[in-house]
């Protein structure tokens, strides 16, 4: 742009100073007479086809510019378009950033309260276990303590069933000799009786 500025300049100096030297020039044709000033108008006239050529080119180099710069122009509108949808894109990066770390955050909260959940879970298991040992701890004192009384029953049965049984074979024994002692007296009692009457009848005879 600084280029073209100075050839936009440079043109219009140029433009400038070939517009004197035609008047010159037209000056010197309209007054012309001597070979000297012939010369002059000559020399002129080069020179101001010099300028014009010069003013030609100018011309095509300013054109050429201007063209460059409507596509530099053009480029930086692209890159400016292409920085601010850089822009977005960050500022949408950045927030998904956040969201990401917002939802991250949430995330360890959850992670640590579920662990301390799952600590006051095994304290209770814990307990619970505790409790379970000490009521099958019960259960087999108190199966002991039953077999043990069982245990003792059983004998205590066994001692009065042989007790019983002694008493009755002991009663049963006594019961026999009471009635073989019975038989006896009978048999001794029927004796005396015969004795008797064996007396009497010898008498009688």
């Amino acid at each position: 742009e600084r280029e073209a500025a100075r050839l936009s300049q440079l043109l219009e100096e140029r433009a400038t100073q070939l517009q004197i030297l035609t008047e010159t020039v037209e000056a010197l044709q309209a007054a012309a007479g001597s070979g000297d000033r012939e010369q002059r108008v000559v020399t002129l006239a080069a020179q101001a086809a010099t300028a014009r050529a010069s003013e030609s080119a100018l011309e095509r180099r300013c054109a050429e510019l201007s063209r460059d710069s409507q596509r530099e122009t053009a480029r930086c509108a692209r890159i400016e378009s292409q920085l601010a949808s850089a822009g977005r894109d960050i500022q949408s990066a950045e927030q998904r950033a956040r969201e990401a770390a917002a939802r991250e955050e949430l995330a360890r909260e959850e992670t640590s309260a579920a662990r301390r959940e799952a600590a006051s879970g095994t304290e209770e298991l814990a307990a619970l276990a505790r409790r379970c040992d000490a009521a099958t701890e019960a259960k087999v004192a108190a199966e002991s303590r039953e077999a043990s009384a069982r245990a003792a029953l059983e004998k205590q049965h066994a001692r009065h069933l042989e007790q019983l049984t002694a008493e009755r074979e002991a009663a049963a024994d006594r019961l026999k000799t009471a009635e073989l002692n019975a038989a006896r007296a009978v048999q001794v009692a029927a004796g005396g009786v015969v004795e008797r009457d064996g007396a009497v009848g010898a008498r009688i005879f």
